[in-house]
């Protein structure tokens, strides 16, 4: 018949038998089969070699986080990644030559993990064993395990190779989240942000009762402020408005696996900032400029007053929910930082904003566009007043407290991006994030940059003005489509017509706030 069959691959696994069809009518005499010759495969037939490129580029997608047994923290091992790349290379095919990894790769440091911080913390079986494996480990497993390791005869096979899941698999995006909304500190962008976030996923935002447009503040937070509460229990995803911090409290509201984060700035830009929004409260009223505050703020600033004054001094340290009045008294201060620490998992700098953005989206497994931004509640730079060097040595002895928070979260902050993201990999984040801002204002904007509230045509667009300060707003192109207009107007929408829109959707049923805002097409 002439009948024959090439194999260049194994085609039966191991326990089964080959198979000869025959067709209708047709004979073994019919089939002239030859000899079968069977050659060894060697270990280059089932795995591809590992080359410097690909360990390079590995060691700046998996991720640094710590572990005991690394002789060195993995950002160290990144930055030395030239060095190590063709090294780790050698380790990882010999590896695989031999069928068995070097046994300090396989070591893990197991810690028990709560399952729900509600569990009883004395019961065994309320702990989830979480293993910790070196990070070169993690970077020899994966090369080991990765796509390109699959054999081709395998993969034309149909069948699903074995998966061995290290943390490089994409994780899932966290969605309830609690946002400390801080004042002067950039925290309008974050929150348009978070509010852009929980229609992307539908979620449910603690938004304030009524006609109000903040959580109680300057009063401790209470769960009662906000709509629904009763009703909607502790089954919030979002909360981000201004408040005055109260753990318990929210705690009623936000879920156990609720992500808590926050946001600082140099007290001295900080200060500058609050004296030109917030001027016409006691405390700044009567001094010509900042710098004459700061040359006597005791001279300005009236402790029977202090329930008003709360902008012009420590202001971070009064939202986070303690006295910015108290005594300096180092115990006493490291005692709040620790406590500050327990409460929230990250503390953003607004000094830092895109690489803020970039933790931020590593931190909860989010994609860049939704960290994207375009500044919020921003002003002029003609409103912007110059601080002598006096003062801003004076900022740091009349905001002392602000001061400590702010250098203790600026050392951990850098800790946090290197554990998280690496340097290396964090500017180049940070130039996508630029360059995705950069495509949107070209796509969306009228105008270059923001520009005078009084400029903006769409007078539902314009941002609430405060103080001395001009507040800067955005005019949209023309003739947009319906769906990058929806896009563009979620970007430049103000903190406040976007609480009241999101309120109109959340409670259709109740009347709206008192604030006018751009209606869906």
């Amino acid at each position: 018949m002439g009948l024959s069959q090439k194999i260049w691959a194994p085609t039966h696994t191991a326990g089964h038998v080959l198979d000869l069809v025959f067709t209708a009518g047709q004979g073994a005499s019919d089939l002239d089969v030859e000899e079968i010759k069977i050659t060894p495969l060697s270990w280059t037939d089932h795995f591809l070699l590992v080359q410097p490129e690909d360990v390079d580029r590995l060691l700046w997608s998996v991720r640094p986080s710590a572990c005991l047994l690394d002789p060195c923290p993995a950002w160290l091992i990144r930055a030395a990644s030239g060095g190590l790349a063709e090294w780790t290379g050698r380790v990882v095919n010999s590896s695989l030559r031999e069928g068995t990894m070097p046994l300090s790769f396989k070591q893990a440091v197991v810690r028990p993990l709560l399952k729900k911080p509600s569990l009883d913390s004395t019961v065994l079986d309320n702990y989830w064993p979480v293993s910790n494996i070196p990070f070169l480990g993690k970077v020899a497993g994966t090369l080991a395990d990765g796509e390109k390791q699959v054999p081709s005869w395998y993969r034309s096979s149909g069948r699903q190779w074995p998966v061995f899941y290290f943390d490089t698999k994409p994780c899932k995006p966290i969605t309830n989240v609690m946002f400390l909304k801080t004042h002067k500190t950039a925290s309008s962008t974050i929150l348009n942000i978070l509010y852009r976030f929980s229609e992307k996923h539908n979620l449910t935002v603690a938004l304030p009762t009524g006609p109000h447009v903040h959580l109680g503040y300057p009063r401790y937070f209470k769960a009662t402020f906000v709509e629904e509460f009763k009703t909607i229990g502790q089954n919030f995803n979002i909360m981000c408005n201004h408040l005055r911090f109260s753990l318990p409290q929210v705690r009623r509201l936000m879920p156990n696996d609720t992500f808590y984060f926050t946001i600082l700035r140099n007290p001295i830009a900080l200060l500058e900032s609050s004296y030109v929004y917030y001027k016409n409260i006691p405390a700044f009223r009567k001094s010509k400029d900042v710098n004459e505050f700061l040359s006597s703020p005791w001279s300005y600033y009236n402790m029977s007053e202090k329930d008003r004054n709360f902008y012009a001094r420590n202001n971070m340290w009064f939202d986070l929910g303690y006295d910015n009045n108290a005594v300096y008294d180092e115990d006493h201060i490291q005692s709040i930082i620790q406590d500050i620490e327990q409460n929230f998992q990250l503390m953003l700098l607004a000094d830092y904003f895109d690489e803020s953005m970039i933790l931020l989206k590593n931190t909860l497994c989010w994609d860049l566009d939704d960290v994207v931004y375009f500044k919020l509640n921003s002003r002029s730079l003609e409103s912007v007043q110059r601080l002598t060097s006096e003062s801003q040595d004076k900022v740091k002895e009349w905001c002392a407290l602000d001061w400590k928070l702010y250098k203790h979260f600026n050392n951990t902050f850098w800790s946090k991006i290197q554990e998280k993201v690496g340097l290396r990999a964090l500017y180049k984040e940070v130039t996508l994030l630029q360059k995705r801002q950069k495509e949107l204002m070209e796509l969306c904007l009228l105008d270059e940059a923001g520009i005078d509230g009084n400029k903006i045509k769409d007078r539902k667009l314009k941002p609430f003005q405060s103080g001395q300060a001009k507040i800067l707003g955005y005019n949209l192109k023309n003739d947009l489509e319906n769906v990058t207009l929806k896009i563009c107007q979620k970007l430049i929408l103000p903190e406040l017509q976007y609480m009241a829109y999101l309120y109109s959707h959340q409670f259709p049923n109740k009347t709206r706030k008192p604030i006018d805002f751009p209606r869906d097409r």
